[in-house]
């Protein structure tokens, strides 16, 4: 007689029920997080209901949320999607995506509020590309709105419109990295000029903005800077002439700010001798 051997799946079902839990989970925290008068409000609600006052409804409890309230929630479970679930995880991974995408808004929302339109049309808030997932924000500022050419000096303009930027950010300083990087065009510096290279150029374009976000308050912790000179041009200039070829390196010279989310730091395995695990 033809013998079938039992299946070795089961596991499949607990499983799946164990993601399930933990989504939840996540939800509730995040709701918790979100707005922070929801569960006084929900006590009192059902206590009333319990007096025979009224009936709780959740309807009475849900309310809007501040947008740093927002970001700091989307941060939580970004956080702990990072820490609980494997890369393998397909609701991990929606979940984190999702997560990422309400915080990257949430930002945007705060900058948007904190800034009057004269900076936010000088300092252009994008978006981060699908490929750039630590990135919550892009800003980017055209060096010729910025320095006079050749110079690292920041005009009057723009450091009042960085100021309003850093104002912006300061309330989430504790969530958050700030990474800035200086752009140039191909054409090499004046001789005998202050600046030997694009790079010197671009590093000192690119300190001169860190060093006023900082004169408002952001922690230099989490400031970063750096030149790249003309190698991560915006617009390829190779074939271009005349006109098409201004506008390219007037878009190539730029200083470019991503806002990235802050990664929880994995804690290193020790071992009896107190040296860390491979």
């Amino acid at each position: 007689m033809e013998q079938h051997e039992e299946s070795d799946e089961g596991w499949i079902v607990s499983y799946a029920d164990l993601v399930t839990l933990m989504l939840g989970f996540f939800i509730l925290m995040y709701k918790v997080v979100a707005d922070e008068g929801s569960v006084k409000k929900l006590e009192k609600a059902i206590g009333d209901a319990m007096l025979g006052n009224k009936r709780a409804s959740m309807e009475q409890v849900l309310e809007e949320a501040s947008e740093e309230r927002k970001a700091r929630a989307f941060q939580l479970l970004v956080t702990m999607l990072d820490l609980g679930d494997s890369a393998e995880n397909a609701v991990g991974n929606i979940e984190r995506k999702y997560a990422e995408a309400g915080s990257a808004e949430a930002f945007q929302k705060i900058l948007d509020q904190e800034m009057s339109p004269k900076a936010k049309q000088q300092l252009q808030v994008l978006k981060a590309g699908p490929l750039q997932k630590d990135i919550a924000l892009r800003i980017v500022i055209p060096s010729d709105t910025t320095f006079r050419s050749g110079e690292a000096d920041i005009n009057s303009l723009t450091r009042n419109n960085l100021a309003e930027l850093a104002r912006g950010l300061l309330p989430m300083d504790d969530l958050l990295e700030v990474e800035i990087t200086g752009h140039t065009d191909e054409q090499p510096t004046r001789a005998g000029g202050k600046w030997a290279s694009n790079w010197e150029l671009s590093a000192a374009r690119a300190a001169a903005v860190a060093a006023v976000m900082r004169s408002e308050g952001l922690s230099g912790e989490k400031l970063r800077i750096a030149g790249v000179a003309h190698f991560q041009p915006l617009v390829p200039v190779i074939g271009l002439a005349g006109e098409s070829l201004l506008d390219a390196r007037a878009q190539n010279r730029r200083i470019e700010i991503a806002i990235k989310r802050k990664r929880p730091v994995q804690k290193q395995e020790t071992d009896a001798e107190g040296k860390v695990k491979p």
